[in-house]
C-alpha cells in the first residue's frame, strides 16, 4: 500500500475519532443552550443540536442531508484515490479533511437525527453560528482545496 493509501486510512479514521469524542464530551459537560465562557465577549462552549447544516439551513431535512453526505465522502474519496499521485500531500490532506468531517457529521444523523455543536464564537460582535470539529474539517479541507486546485492551475499555466 502506497504512503498516501496509508495516509488516508490513518487520518480519515482519526479525524472521526476526535469529532465523535468531542461531541461526546460536550453532551456530558455541558447542558443544552446554556454557555459556558471561555473567552468574555468572543468564545464560549455551547451544546446545541441541529437538524440542519450550516446556519440550520434545510432543519429538519435529515435523509436529505444524509444523502449529501454520504454522497460527498464517496465521492471525495474516489476523487481521492483516483487522481492521489498527480496531487501533494497538503492536496491530498484537504480531500482527507473533507472526507473526515463529512463522515463525522453523516454519523450523527444516521444515528440521532441531529448533529452535536459546541463551538460559540461572537465575532465583532456577531455571534457566529454554533458548530463543531467535523465543521472545521469539512471548512478547512474546502478552503484547502480551492488553494490547492489553485496553485496547481498556476503551475500548469506557467510551465
Amino acid at each position: 500500500m502506497n504512503k498516501r493509501k496509508i495516509l488516508l486510512f490513518l487520518l480519515v479514521p482519526l479525524l472521526i475519532v476526535i469529532d465523535q469524542l468531542t461531541k461526546y464530551f460536550a453532551e456530558v459537560s455541558l447542558l443544552e443552550g446554556h454557555s459556558v465562557n471561555i473567552i468574555d465577549n468572543f468564545f464560549y462552549f455551547t451544546l446545541i443540536y441541529n437538524t440542519g447544516a450550516a446556519w440550520s439551513s434545510f432543519s429538519n431535512s435529515r435523509w436529505l442531508l444524509v444523502g449529501i453526505s454520504t454522497i460527498t465522502a464517496i465521492g471525495f474519496s474516489i476523487y481521492y484515490f483516483r487522481y492521489q499521485k498527480k496531487r501533494s500531500v497538503f492536496g491530498n490532506i484537504s480531500i482527507i479533511l473533507i472526507i473526515g468531517g463529512a463522515i463525522g457529521n453523516w454519523i450523527d444523523r444516521v444515528f440521532y437525527g441531529r448533529v452535536v455543536d459546541f463551538l460559540d464564537f461572537y465575532i465583532f460582535g456577531y455571534n457566529f453560528p454554533v458548530f463543531n470539529f467535523a465543521d472545521i474539517c469539512v471548512v478547512c479541507g474546502t478552503i484547502a482545496l480551492i488553494l490547492f486546485m489553485y496553485i496547481d492551475e498556476k503551475k500548469v499555466k506557467n510551465g
